[in-house]
C-alpha cells in the first residue's frame, strides 16, 4: 500500500491567520466580526489563548453564499451596518474565514463601503483560515500600519508639526515593540518583566503592536526613535518602516543581548549542563534569543557552546537562519528531526513531546498556536 504523505497523525491544527487578527485587536476598543456562517473565526479564538482583561467584543455573521457569488450584498451590507450601529467602539474589524474565502467575499472592499455607510472606522482583512497565525500578524500588521500612514498624509496638521511637539515632551528614546504579542510571549510575568527591563535602560515605550494597544497607540508609532522586533511576524513591517519612515529596527534578542537581560526569556527553563546538541522548537525570534542565552552560559561555565539546531513550522526568514536550523512544513518532518538526530535535549511545545522517543530529555515551553488551551494538559500527561 502506498504511503501517504502529508497526513498529520498526532498534531493538532494549528491557530489560523484569522487567530492572529483577533489576537492583535483583543486589547483595542473594536468590534472583530467573523464573515462566516457559525462565527467559528471568533469561536475559535478563545481555544488558542484566554485574556482576563479582554477589551474587544468578538461577534458572527453569515454572508449568503449565493448572495456572495452573484455580487449581491445589500443585505449583508445593511445587517452589518445595524450590528455596527449597536456597538460602540472606536473600531470596526472584518476577519474572514474558509466559506468566506470560497464565496469571493472582498473583505477590504466591504470594510470600505461599511466605512462610508456608517462613519466608523471599519477594517477588513483577508483572512482565509488556510494560513497560521502569524502571517495573519504579518498582514494585518502591514495594513494598520498603510492605514496610519494614508490618515497621517490627510490629516490637517502637518507631519513636522506633530513630531515637534512629540519631540519636545520626549526624555527618553521613543521605541515600538513590533510582534509582542501574547500568542508568542505567553507568560504574563514573562512579558512585564520584559517592558520593565527595556524602560529601565532609558527607553520608552510609544506602543506594542500585539498587546495594550489600539489605533491610537499605532498612530504615535511613526514618531519613534527605533523598532524592536519581538517575532517573525513583525520582520516585515520593521523593514517597511525603515524603509519609508527611516525609523531604524533592531531584533529584540540583539537589544536583550547588549542590556544584559537574555536570560528573561530562559526563565523557569531547567537547562542540564554539558549538552552536545539541543534541538529548539517554536517562534523564529524567540528561538533564537534562547539559542543565544545558552550558548552564551554554556561559554561562561564550561568554556564551550553545544550545537543549536532551531526548527519550526511558523514564519522562518533565511536571513536569521543558521546553517543547521530547519523549516518544517509537515508532521512527518519533525518526527525524523527528533527521533533520527540524537539529540540531548529537546525544548519545545508540550504536544510536540508526544512525537519525540521516550525517555527524551524534553524541557516544555508552552506555545499557544500549537497546543491551545490543551497545554495543560499535555503537561501533566
Amino acid at each position: 500500500m502506498a504511503k501517504v504523505k502529508g497526513l498529520w497523525n498526532y498534531l493538532m491544527p494549528f491557530a489560523t491567520d484569522s487567530t492572529g487578527v483577533c489576537s492583535l485587536f483583543c486589547d483595542a476598543d473594536a468590534v472583530v466580526i467573523g464573515m462566516d456562517p457559525g462565527a467559528t473565526a471568533v469561536r475559535c479564538y478563545p481555544f488558542t489563548e484566554r485574556r482576563k482583561d479582554q477589551r474587544a467584543r468578538y461577534k458572527g455573521i453569515h454572508i449568503g453564499e449565493i448572495d456572495a457569488a452573484m455580487g449581491k450584498l445589500d443585505e449583508s451590507v445593511g445587517r452589518l451596518k445595524l450590528l455596527i450601529d449597536e456597538e460602540e467602539a472606536g473600531q470596526i474589524v472584518l476577519v474572514g474565514t474558509p466559506v468566506a474565502s470560497l464565496t469571493g467575499v472582498d473583505l477590504k472592499a466591504l470594510a470600505r463601503r461599511l466605512e462610508k455607510a456608517s462613519g466608523r472606522r471599519v477594517m477588513g482583512f483577508s483572512t482565509t483560515g488556510n494560513r497560521y497565525y502569524d502571517e495573519g500578524l504579518s498582514d494585518a500588521f502591514r495594513t494598520i500600519y498603510e492605514r496610519i500612514r494614508k490618515e497621517e498624509r490627510s490629516d490637517e496638521l502637518s507631519a513636522e508639526g506633530k513630531t515637534e511637539s512629540l519631540q519636545g515632551e520626549r526624555s527618553y528614546r521613543t521605541v515600538n515593540l513590533l510582534g509582542f504579542n501574547t500568542l508568542d510571549y505567553p507568560g504574563e510575568w514573562e512579558r512585564q518583566k520584559i517592558l520593565e527591563h527595556i524602560e529601565d535602560h532609558q527607553m520608552r515605550i510609544g506602543s506594542i503592536w500585539g498587546i495594550r494597544s489600539g489605533i491610537p497607540e499605532w498612530r504615535r508609532a511613526l514618531q519613534a526613535d527605533l523598532n524592536i522586533v519581538c517575532s517573525a511576524s513583525a520582520l516585515r513591517l520593521a523593514e517597511k518602516m525603515e524603509k519609508e519612515g527611516g525609523i531604524p529596527f533592531i531584533l529584540l534578542d540583539g537589544l536583550l543581548e547588549q542590556t544584559g537581560g537574555l536570560e528573561l526569556l530562559a526563565s523557569g527553563l531547567q537547562i542540564p549542563e554539558h549538552p552536545e546538541r539541543i534541538l529548539i522548537i517554536g517562534e523564529q525570534i524567540r528561538s533564537g534569543a534562547l539559542r543565544k542565552y545558552i550558548r552564551s552560559r554554556c561559554l561562561e561555565t564550561e568554556g564551550r557552546a553545544p550545537e543549536i539546531v532551531n526548527a519550526g513550522f511558523f514564519l522562518t526568514h533565511k536571513k536569521l537562519m543558521e546553517e543547521r536550523d530547519r523549516k518544517l512544513k509537515s508532521e512527518e518532518e519533525l518526527i525524523t528531526l527528533l527521533t533520527r538526530d540524537p539529540f540531548d535535549l529537546v525544548i519545545g511545545d508540550p504536544l510536540f513531546r508526544l512525537l519525540a522517543n521516550p525517555g527524551q530529555n524534553y524541557i516544555m515551553q508552552n506555545h499557544p498556536p500549537v497546543s491551545g488551551g490543551f497545554a495543560d494538559q499535555f503537561m501533566n500527561s
